[in-house]
């Protein structure tokens, strides 16, 4: 009786095991039979921002959690398969990565990365000791609620959810409101040339007075009808003096139209250029590099 109670516990204990084994192993994606509705897509929209969060915050637990219910609100979005295969890799998951890149390619197959994605599976293979087996896929619909990482049923947010960029995206600004520098150049070009042009005026009108102390109406001191040394040197510095005045006023003259014109190009014509808006999906690939690979990443948003 002993050896039977023995053995029951036995068979109990290795399907206990067993059935934890299986919890464990790689967590197949539901085939996508159906098309998302309005309401799901932007269900997916809000988990999948949710998730952006968790990888940004290194919590790739939940971040996994968060986009495979994001996927299975919108199956269509097979982009994120590959944020998936990223988190789980981060993860220390290679199997699920695996998982996740062979069912992107499954449905993706004419992917332009199909190569470079088909490399990267065979070197997770390679470190996992040999090929990970297919899983079954589970017959699923499209609209599967979303559950929160704990359990729950997870909120879904109304109004207008943001952008979060991940981990190796810039972040996703407004609409950009800077202006271009140009006028600012033609402001200070202006300022040089009215700086040089009342430096050259005021010097000039200095020495047309000191000349003018040598030769008081323009009489300059002559002997026998010719000029002598003192009146000849008043005279050229005079005359130097009125070039440098005349030079200076048609300086000052443009460097202020120069200022003037520059501010009324900047404050009145030079208007920002608002970004278009972002009304249709934004995805786009970015650098990964992890042990055993290097490949591309999707990052974007919905």
């Amino acid at each position: 009786m002993r050896r039977w109670t023995y053995l029951v516990c036995g068979a109990l204990l290795l399907g206990s095991i067993a059935t934890v084994a299986a919890g464990d192993g790689p967590q197949p994606y539901p085939q996508c039979t159906g098309k998302p509705t309005e309401s799901d897509q932007k269900a997916a929209k809000s988990l999948f921002t949710a998730g952006q969060v968790s990888f940004n915050e290194a919590d790739y637990k939940t971040a996994i959690q968060y986009w495979r219910d994001s996927y299975k609100r919108d199956c269509t979005a097979h982009l994120l398969l590959l944020n998936l295969a990223r988190a789980h890799e981060l993860q220390g998951d290679k199997r699920e990565a695996v998982l996740a890149l062979k069912t992107y390619l499954d449905r993706q197959p004419n992917s332009p990365d199909k190569a470079q994605i088909q490399r990267r599976i065979e070197n997770l293979e390679a470190s996992l000791g040999g090929p990970v087996a297919p899983v079954a896929l589970p017959d699923a619909g499209l609209m599967n609620p979303p559950t929160s990482p704990d359990g729950g049923a997870t909120p879904v947010p109304t109004g207008t959810v943001e952008p979060v960029p991940t981990g190796t995206t810039p972040p996703v600004n407004g609409p950009s409101t800077s202006r271009p520098i140009t006028p600012w150049f033609v402001v200070g070009a202006g300022g040089v040339l009215t700086l040089v042009g009342g430096y050259l005026f005021i010097s000039g009108n200095s020495k047309i007075s000191d000349a003018e102390k040598v030769c008081p109406n323009r009489q300059c001191p002559a002997n026998n009808g010719a000029l002598t040394a003192e009146g000849q040197a008043a005279k050229d510095l005079g005359d130097t003096g009125r070039s440098n005045v005349k030079i200076g006023g048609v300086l000052m003259g443009v460097g202020l139209a120069g200022v003037v014109g520059g501010l009324v190009w900047q404050f009145a014509f030079n208007k920002p250029k608002a970004a278009p808006a972002n009304t249709a999906s934004i995805t786009h690939l970015g650098p990964s590099v992890g042990q055993g690979f290097s490949g591309l990443s999707v990052q974007g948003q919905f």
